[in-house]
């Protein structure tokens, strides 16, 4: 009996022993920092693990720590101050203990909750219940839509609208909205309406403000929010050469945008190498006219005549369409004016050429001209259409 003691002191220093050799591998701390944040922004998140208690005698073998991030969260950088990191496994090795941290930099490039999820794994790790830790980031978003609208097709010197409207088609609002509109070289600024917002014609930049999301409760297939809309009255430049030609955009606003495509339009501008010509008479006197008409014109290998035949009454005008026609297209115009009236009267009347791009015109005047067309006025005129769809009289 008297041999119990030791015995008794054996076993309980078998037993410490014993529990001193468990040991535990475990998070000591996962964070971000930030935990709300928009497409585009670089988030830091960093994993700390440790040991207990973190000493030699206490070491784990063969640790890992899987890591498992949602794509929408782009890893760029990986850092350890312990150990290696490859393809999502960070390796910690046999003999482990005490602390260490494994660094990740990310790319923010979707919406929604982002998720992390991060997993110990040990041969000798006797707890379990505290190999697991999530982080989440939130990225709210709006859904943004746009549409532009230009002409079908343009010519040189066209002044034309180029309309574009932002909708919130979200869940939140469009806070800090913002359009930049990127102008191509050939195309001028003339000037611009908005229902919001203000627009700067120096930096293309549409500043809207707040788009409200629609927040009706009633159920609606169409839940369309607040919108804008901006029209830029714009020309394109006279010596523009034919082509296609893009107006860019890019909207941003505070929170992340669904659909970056919808929200940032591509707008073709189609430019054609015509222009369209217009002959306009008009009679500013009180004298009845009649007027025949001789035109000739040579638009590259194409030749195209033309006669027409009408009165002018007191202050009338008559436009006379010669088409759409390219550069260095010759005009003749042979015209013979009339008094179509009883008694001599002077004749005046103005010719003029008209394209999208520019104009020109001459004025004729004759006194004492004989009435009732017995004498006749004839004027030969010639035009070109210079490079700049100008038109020129020769």
């Amino acid at each position: 009996m008297r041999y119990m003691p030791i015995l008794l002191g054996f076993v309980l220093l078998f037993v410490m022993a014993g529990s001193a050799s468990a040991a535990d591998a475990y998070f000591y701390e996962v964070n971000a920092n930030q935990t709300t944040a928009k497409i585009g922004d670089h988030v830091q998140i960093e994993i700390t693990v440790n040991t207990t208690p973190n000493n030699e005698s206490y070491s784990v073998d063969n640790m890992t720590v899987q890591t498992y991030i949602t794509p929408r969260l782009k890893k760029e950088q990986a850092t350890v101050d312990y150990g290696t990191y490859e393809n999502g496994t960070w390796y910690l090795g046999d003999d482990y203990y005490g602390m260490a941290t494994l660094t990740l930099n990310c790319l923010v490039n979707g919406t929604g909750t982002l998720t992390g999820h991060f997993y110990i794994r040990a041969n000798n790790d006797e707890n379990w219940t505290n190999n697991y830790a999530r982080i989440d980031i939130d990225v709210p978003f709006t859904d943004l839509k746009s549409t532009a609208r230009v002409p079908g097709s343009l010519s040189p010197g066209q002044t034309f609208n180029y309309t574009v409207t932002v909708v919130n088609m979200g869940v939140e609002n469009a806070t800090n909205t913002q359009m930049q509109i990127n102008l191509p070289s050939n195309v001028e600024y003339q000037s611009h309406t908005a229902t919001k917002g203000t627009f700067n014609p120096q930096t293309g930049i549409w500043t809207i403000g707040t788009l409200t999301y629609n927040n009706d409760d009633n159920e609606s297939d169409d839940a369309l929010g607040e919108n804008a809309t901006l029209v830029l009255t714009l020309k394109v430049k006279p010596d523009s050469a034919a082509g296609t030609y893009n107006i860019t955009t890019n909207t941003t606003c505070d929170l992340s945008l669904l659909s970056i495509f919808q929200a940032s339009p591509t707008t073709a501008l189609r430019i054609t190498d015509t222009n369209k010509i217009q002959l306009i008479i008009s009679n500013p006197t009180g004298v009845r006219q009649r007027h025949v008409i001789y035109i000739t014109i040579i638009d590259g290998s194409k030749t195209i005549k033309r006669s027409y035949n009408f009165y002018l009454g007191a202050g009338g005008t008559r436009t006379i369409s010669l088409g759409n026609l390219h550069r260095n297209a010759t005009i003749k115009i042979t015209q013979y004016t009339y008094n179509a009236e009883r008694t001599a009267k002077t004749i005046q009347y103005t010719q003029k050429l008209k394209s999208i791009a520019h104009e020109n015109s001459k004025t004729t005047t004759v006194q004492k001209v004989k009435g009732r067309q017995r004498q006749a006025i004839k004027r030969i005129t010639r035009a070109t259409i210079n490079n700049q769809f100008q038109i020129v009289y020769t």
